[in-house]
């Protein structure tokens, strides 16, 4: 009964920092699962990318109808998203069918720790260095940071929003923070649908956890929308702690 609150207090958190600033999900789903939980990495994978899909979609629902949305952009990132996360799946079942599985396993531990570390250097790099020109607000680099994102996240089950909100950050220039989370909230809704998808198929998702951090994750994520336009910014450096901390973790092999 106390794990399960857990599970669904965690749940609040994640949807909470999701709708507020677009990162969250993925980052600090999938620690959760392998550290305390102590879930095979597949199957954290897999379930977070379930939640995710789920909280990304009820987001970005939010966010269009608070008109927190850059349209230009969605067109290109869609498509990207598309490719990207079939590429994604590709790779993450060359490595499920690798010989050893123990070894396979390790190795997705330490990208999912590499990644989790290039995020929250990235989310760092976006609140201090912003472009003020609008020379890469193109289809081609928007297509380009999207495929490249899809694929990342799809394989490992991190990084979708703490991806995409920076890169959003750099190529939309000085766009409205409230809009970036927004955008970046569809782009992610995309990705992790296709991702949950594939993982299903490979019998990688646990529904009863997936159900619990959805609990507590859905009311989450309508008060963190809420509070989008207001100072998003502010719990920047708490999910840029958590997520170090969470990557350190899986490259020294904690448990």
């Amino acid at each position: 009964m106390i794990l399960a609150v857990a599970v669904v207090l965690t749940g609040c958190l994640i949807g909470l920092l999701v709708g507020a600033t677009g990162i969250g999900a993925g980052t600090l789903g999938a620690p959760f699962l392998i550290f305390v939980l102590k879930i095979d990495p597949f199957v954290a994978v897999g379930t977070d990318l379930f939640m995710n899909a789920i909280v990304k979609m009820t987001g970005s629902i939010m966010h269009k109808r608070a008109n927190n949305t850059e349209g230009s952009s969605i067109a290109p990132l869609a498509i990207s998203a598309v490719l990207g996360s079939i590429l994604g799946l590709l790779l993450l079942a060359l490595l499920k069918s690798h010989g050893d599985a123990r070894g396979s396993r390790e190795i997705l531990r330490h990208v999912i720790g590499v990644v989790l570390l290039l995020c929250a250097l990235a989310i760092v790099l976006s609140a201090r260095v912003r472009t003020r020109h609008l020379r890469f607000d193109t289809p081609v680099y928007l297509g380009a940071a999207g495929g490249l994102i899809a694929a990342i996240a799809t394989a490992t089950g991190v990084g979708v929003g703490s991806l995409s909100v920076p890169a959003l950050h750099f190529i939309k220039g000085r766009e409205q923070v409230s809009k970036i989370v927004g955008t970046s909230l569809i782009y992610g809704a995309i990705v992790t649908t296709i991702g949950a998808a594939g993982n299903a198929l490979l019998g990688n998702v646990n529904y009863g956890l997936a159900a619990l951090l959805l609990a507590g994750a859905l009311p989450g994520v309508g008060i963190g929308s809420m509070l989008a336009t207001r100072a998003p910014a502010a719990l920047r450096p708490v999910v840029v702690a958590l997520v170090a901390i969470s990557g350190v973790r899986l490259l020294v092999g904690g448990s």
